[in-house]
Parts: structure tokens; C-alpha cells; sequence
């Protein structure tokens, strides 16, 4: 289980932003994300939109395991994934 925050930037207001932050289990082959996050037509009457930068939006993303241990598990798991491949 990872947490992970989107955060979509307003351009009109940059100290206005919209967030949301989740913990998903991050599978190979399963989607990332979530469809809910912002409704599509308010993105230009409410500063999102930057129309000045041909209709671009702007987000950051954050994601962080929520610990050490899972943290260390998954590097471990990782490094024997491309030794094993570095020997085929």
C-alpha cells in the first residue's frame, strides 16, 4: 500500500489549489489514478486552465510508502528483479 497526493494548479490563483490524497496498491498492468478527481468543465472558469500555454493544466504528484519497512521490502525486491535479469 503506497500514499500518493495530486495536487492540480490553479493559474490564475497559485495559492488555490485543488488536492486529493489516496493509498492504492500499485500493481503491474493496473491503473494508476483516480476519475473522480476534478469535474472537466469547471477546469477554465475556475483558473486551472491556462489558456495563455495552449490549454495546459498543471499537477504534482507525490507518492511515498508509508513506512520504512515497505519502503526497504520494495527496493530489495527490485534490486533481485534486475540481478535476475542481468544473469539471463
Amino acid at each position: 500500500m503506497y500514499e500518493y497526493r495530486v495536487e492540480l494548479i490553479n493559474h490564475l490563483r497559485p495559492s488555490q489549489m485543488v488536492f486529493r490524497v489516496y493509498q492504492s496498491e500499485f500493481e503491474v498492468g493496473e491503473c494508476w489514478g483516480y476519475n473522480r478527481f476534478y469535474r472537466i468543465d469547471q477546469l477554465e472558469n475556475e483558473g486551472y486552465l491556462s489558456n495563455d500555454l495552449e490549454d495546459c493544466i498543471y499537477l504534482k504528484y507525490y507518492v511515498r510508502p508509508p513506512n520504512y519497512h515497505i519502503l526497504a521490502m520494495d527496493q530489495l525486491r527490485y534490486i533481485q528483479e534486475l540481478e535476475k535479469k542481468s544473469k539471463d
